[in-house]
């Protein structure tokens, strides 16, 4: 089965600051299963490093984590013995294996941490203004909270730190059509149409089954991995979820012009905020706005659901689901 494909783009972004020969701070980014780890893996295969895989629970529990995480790139008993007790020890315990040569460090899911301990990101500029700047050390601070990396990473007390940021997008449509070879190029583009770029939504298709089968089972039936996961996005990212379903189901419905979108939405209180709303919308990647490039309506541009996937559920597909399916 095809779990990697392409990112050739960032694979050579994360390998020139590999090769710099400098301290490096990067910060990768983007929605929940488009790849990053994946691609994490896939550029630190090989190289020294300190990979920690932050998930939500308490700071001393996050602790033990990162010391596993230390342990397994250079083994040490007095570590092994005493766990690190706060961060300031362990970014200090980093410093120290950094100054034995090259080191990656990578913090996956990093909003994780930074939510249990708020302090946590003036501690990391601190340490990085001070000491962290003169070692052979990349770190990458990778999370799957857009909106949160873009408040409290890009533009928090790492500003100005950070030596280059980047937010992954999903597959294009040669890149996804590998995970079902054998399918026709017609059920190629029907897959697309359904699930998008997205490489989690993508292995939850079984290329073995028919196109109409693997729709059937894994967005359309109640419990699947993808019937409900648009709605769970969205939850994850923001408040005001009233507003904001609201207005992509708007979208997705037709009404691709802002005054239209207002019409549908005015019950919501979106009012005079609703170029706010979009914007935020726009900057999650969940909504764009597409300007035509000919003709004379050129400054009309109109407002689309962002990918495949999230367009297909805001769109008010389950209520047509009883329809003939793709090759059924």
């Amino acid at each position: 089965m095809v779990t990697f494909r392409n990112r050739t783009h960032e694979l050579g972004w994360l390998e020139d600051g590999w090769t710099s020969g400098r301290a490096e701070l990067r910060v990768l980014y983007g929605r929940r299963g488009i790849g990053k780890t994946a691609l994490l893996d896939q550029f630190a295969a090989g190289k020294r490093r300190v990979d920690f895989r932050a998930a939500e629970g308490t700071v001393a529990d996050q602790l033990r984590d990162l010391t596993q995480a230390i342990l397994a790139c250079q083994d040490d008993p007095v570590l092994r013995a005493a766990p690190l007790p706060n961060w300031d020890a362990a970014l200090a315990y980093l410093a120290r294996v950094a100054s034995g040569g090259r080191l990656l460090v990578i913090f996956d899911e990093y909003q994780y941490v930074a939510e249990a301990d708020p302090t946590l990101a003036s501690r990391l500029q601190r340490w990085w203004s001070r000491h962290a700047m003169q070692l052979p050390i990349y770190l990458v601070l990778c999370g799957s909270h857009v909106r949160f990396v873009v408040q409290n990473v890009l533009t928090g007390p790492v500003y100005g730190r950070n030596t280059g940021a980047l937010q992954l997008g999903p597959l294009g449509y040669r890149d996804a059509a590998p995970f079902f070879p054998g399918w026709s190029r017609e059920d190629l583009v029907r897959a697309y149409a359904v699930v998008g770029g997205i490489p989690h939504y993508l292995l939850q298709f079984d290329p073995a089954q028919s196109l109409a089968r693997n729709i059937q089972q894994n967005v359309l039936r109640r419990g699947a991995a993808l019937y409900q996961d648009a709605e769970l996005l969205v939850r994850e990212e923001l408040r005001e979820l009233r507003v904001y379903f609201s207005i992509l189901r708007a979208i997705g419905g037709g009404a691709t012009r802002v005054n239209r979108i207002a019409d549908r939405v005015q019950g919501d209180t979106a009012g005079s905020n609703l170029s706010s709303y979009l914007a935020t919308l726009q900057e999650l990647g969940l909504a764009e706005y597409r300007r035509p490039v000919t003709g004379d309506s050129v400054r009309r541009g109109i407002w689309t659901v962002a990918d495949p996937y999230l367009r297909l559920d805001f769109g008010r597909f389950r209520r047509r689901s009883r329809r003939r399916l793709p090759g059924s």
